[in-house]
């Protein structure tokens, strides 16, 4: 009787952990928000950009002179609630002593390193190009699909990569790949807005 109890019991939290895996699975597969953007300001940090108006922002700006690290120069991350998409903005001193273009290399080389630190998975760079939508440079990778299946959706990033007054800026959304057609709609929009503001 008592081995009997124990083996419904193990039933009943494979059947509970199995029904949270699919929920975890129906949960990142649907993805629903607003295309109407709304300008956020982030005055400590002189900039603005519009965004899906549930995305949740933060300023996180790093008040160290000495940074070390490339998560030193994040100054504002947010995500839609639930986590994806997810974007993060940092800004990154350049040599004001050098050419625009030769700045612009340094900065695409910068975050490719930023990414290759960051990320867990092995990653794949898609594409390095000029947008036509706006003054600057696309990156867009993603993780490498190995041991792909049905209950892991592997990420795809875009990075803005620009310099505004001499400074650098970097615009990171990610997204997981399947969902990307529904931000593709908006994102040349999102880049189009960002600007900095007057002191």
């Amino acid at each position: 009787m008592k081995k009997k109890i124990i083996l419904i019991v193990l039933a009943f939290l494979i059947f509970l952990f199995g029904g949270l895996l699919l929920l975890g699975y129906y949960i990142s597969s649907v993805r629903t928000y607003s295309t109407n953007l709304t300008e956020n300001k982030f005055e400590k940090n002189n900039i603005a950009i519009k965004l899906p108006t549930q995305w949740l922002m933060l300023d996180v700006r790093k008040y160290q002179d000495n940074k070390t690290e490339f998560k030193d120069f994040l100054i504002v991350t947010g995500a839609n609630p639930g986590g994806f998409p997810e974007i993060n903005i940092y800004k990154v001193d350049v040599d004001r002593s050098k050419s625009e273009e030769n700045n612009l290399e340094e900065l695409i080389n910068w975050d490719k390193a930023r990414v290759e630190e960051s990320k867990t998975e092995d990653i794949i760079i898609l594409f390095e190009q000029p947008i036509d939508f706006s003054k600057g440079w696309l990156l867009a990778y993603k993780e490498t699909p190995y041991n792909k299946n049905k209950f892991y959706h592997y990420e795809l990033c875009k990075d803005w990569i620009t310099i505004i007054d001499k400074t650098g800026y970097i615009i990171s959304i990610c997204e997981f790949e399947k969902h990307w057609d529904l931000l593709d709609n908006i994102y040349p929009d999102i880049i189009r807005s960002f600007m900095v503001l007057e002191e």
